[in-house]
């Protein structure tokens, strides 16, 4: 998983620097209320969206240190409604980085003092390449990485581009503040998520506020390091003795004048050995002041600098080094030892304040919570008119709610008109990427308005379209010289069955497409049942499987001639007054053909009940398994 980071300068004119890798990055944060969101841009993420699927435990977690003693709490807590503030960018014009990076830019100053962490999701970056363009549009000043306290090399050279860390993902890093051990340090820092993490992979990015974590300090700790301060020491091996952030990679130079200059610059004391080590020291306060809200917050890396976070890692098990002799450690201001029990007050401390959220990498496609695509009231089943069955036994009331893998729903952040037949592509692709698990998938927020937009839309999925000659339904075509129909010309009171598409034809559908361009009123019902066939087989009575999968079902049709009816005749389901050719289509369809003399037609088709799915041959399921997905218009909101 790769994760970039960018930061801006907190004494001098913002300017970006550095990266974090996903699994753990971690920053302290201020104290955040609410967000406003300005502009058509940006539209706020639910908290639940941000959430990890199952919580991080903390208690017991290896290379985590503190993790084993008093009052370390159990678990990562998940995003609450403000913070971190998620804000989903609703723009995939991929050619306007730089005015994306200017608008969230300005988003980020409207709400600084209260949403001191924010995530964007939705940008259309790919690569270090455009993470970069984004920062430029920002226009702050970069504050590069030399000295910095682990290993992060550039992602591009002649940037201060740099990959977050390239400690191992099984490591943990502490919450800390970004750089507190230097005289300047970075007044915003931005990540990029360039690979995100897989399921059950961790990669999760702890965040905690400041504020929260002094209010639960106990307030003699809060009193001694607001008197004393903290005193930073450090120790970077000459890279001929050792390749674990050695000062030639940690200031980017092979020069010692260069090198100590650079320290000297960040208010460090300098000393060197005879090995050519370096030793650094320097000295500053625990707290400061917010520079926007004037409020005294705490600001350091007391514990992440300590030497007993070293010691926690594999490469340092059972060392017996002086504790000047470890990467980094923590002294009280006056070089006094911290004590064991007040490192572990605060490790505690700031572990339960923290919460964390996961990362997604820049995608068109994003998962939609099922509370989003629940009706806002339960239709009616038991008793419904026009629904054959509803008064009978074992009729459920309601229908159910969408469940979390059914229907599957993704949003697509991108309103690029022009880009409708690329998009069509990206939907096939991840169609067919999901396909074996997720049978019905809703895209929504796709910019399309008309039939001619869904029309382009299927041509760029590339699939071979299927007429609708002789279906069983009245689907008029929509659009001429094409395959686009109307789902069903009944009246909507009335209530269709739930149904294999076309399963009384020898040649049906591998895939259904439906497109929503005009939703439902409110409690004007419209919403699409759906069920897995899977699930259907396992609840019926073994007896009624056997009886249909020995038997099959023989489907028997009566179309009129429309002299003598106008629902459903002949001509209007084969779309032609041509007998001799509507007689030809039905039987490429596998039907038996009898006309009466009034030029009424019937056909007769006999099939199997079941069919093998065409992706796990297991299992066996009603006719035709048909995975169907949704297409939304930008205009439609909670129902299909």
């Amino acid at each position: 998983m790769s994760t970039f980071v960018f930061t801006l300068a907190w004494r001098q004119s913002s300017r970006f620097c550095h990266i974090r890798p996903i699994k753990h990055a971690t920053s302290n944060v201020l104290s955040t209320k609410t967000s406003s969101v300005t502009g058509s841009i940006f539209e706020q993420i639910p908290k639940e969206e941000l959430a990890p699927k199952t919580r991080p435990r903390l208690r017991d977690r290896e290379f985590l240190p503190g993790s084993t003693g008093e009052g370390f709490p159990e678990f990562l807590a998940e995003p609450n409604d403000s913070f971190p503030v998620g804000m989903r960018v609703k723009t995939g014009d991929k050619s306007s980085l730089l005015e994306l990076g200017a608008n969230c830019m300005e988003y980020i100053k409207k709400n600084l003092a209260n949403s001191q962490a924010i995530l964007f999701r939705g940008l259309p970056a790919e690569t270090a390449e455009d993470f970069l363009a984004l920062t430029q549009g920002m226009r702050g000043k970069p504050l590069n990485y030399e000295g910095g306290a682990t290993p992060r090399p550039k992602e591009l050279k002649n940037s201060d581009i740099y990959f977050a860390t390239t400690e191992p993902g099984a490591y943990t890093i502490e919450l800390h503040n970004e750089m507190a051990y230097l005289k300047t340090f970075p007044r915003k820092v931005l990540f990029f998520c360039q690979k995100e993490p897989g399921e059950s992979c961790g990669g999760e990015t702890p965040l905690a506020k400041c504020s929260d974590i002094v209010s639960k300090l106990d307030p003699e700790v809060v009193k001694k390091f607001d008197v004393k301060g903290v005193m930073y020491v450090r120790y970077l091996p000459d890279k001929s003795r050792s390749d674990y952030m050695p000062w030639q990679h940690q200031f980017y130079t092979d020069d010692r004048k260069a090198a100590e200059r650079g320290a000297q610059q960040q208010g460090y004391t300098v000393k060197w050995d005879d090995n050519g080590d370096m030793y650094l020291t320097y000295s500053a306060p625990a707290f400061l002041s917010h520079p926007v809200t004037g409020e005294k917050i705490w600001f350091n890396q007391i514990t992440t600098h300590h030497c007993t976070y070293s010691k926690a890692l594999p490469q340092y098990k059972d060392s017996d080094l002086p504790d000047e002799k470890y990467p980094h450690h923590t002294y009280y201001g006056d070089g006094s030892d911290i004590e064991p029990e007040v490192l572990q007050h605060i490790r505690a401390v700031s572990w339960s304040c923290a919460t964390g959220f996961r990362w997604k990498k820049g995608s068109i496609f994003e998962r939609i919570p099922k509370a989003e695509l629940e009706p806002k009231t339960r239709p009616r089943l038991r008793d419904r008119e026009f629904l054959p069955g509803s008064t009978g036994e074992g009729f459920p009331e309601f229908l159910a709610e969408p469940s979390d893998s059914f229907p599957h729903g993704v949003r697509v952040n991108t309103r690029d008109q022009s880009s409708i037949s690329e998009l069509g592509a990206n939907c096939m692709k991840y169609i067919k990427e999901n396909l074996t698990d997720s049978q019905a998938i809703l895209f929504r927020g796709l910019p399309a308005e008309t039939a001619g937009d869904f029309l382009a839309l299927t041509q760029g999925m590339r699939g071979k379209p299927l007429n609708y000659e002789g279906g069983a339904g009245p689907r008029p075509k929509e659009l001429k010289n094409s395959d686009i129909y109307f789902a069903s010309a009944e009246p909507g009171t009335y209530t269709i069955e739930l149904h294999n598409e076309m399963a009384y034809f020898k040649t049906f559908p591998k895939k259904i497409f439906l497109f929503c361009l005009k939703e439902p009123g409110e409690s004007c019902g419209g919403e699409t049942p759906l069920a897995k066939c899977s699930d259907i087989v396992s609840k019926l009575d073994p007896e009624v499987v056997k009886k249909f999968d020995v038997k099959g079902v023989m489907y028997v049709r009566y179309l009129p001639d429309k002299s003598r009816s106008d629902y459903m005749p002949w001509q209007h389901q084969f779309y032609t007054d041509d007998r001799k050719a509507a007689e030809i289509r039905a039987q490429q369809r596998g039907n038996l053909v009898r006309w009466d003399d009034n030029g009424d037609m019937y056909l007769t088709y006999t099939a199997p009940a079941f069919q093998p799915s065409n992706r796990r041959k297991n299992l066996v399921q009603p006719s035709n398994k048909l995975p169907l997905y949704l297409l939304e218009s930008t205009a439609t909101v909670q129902r299909f």
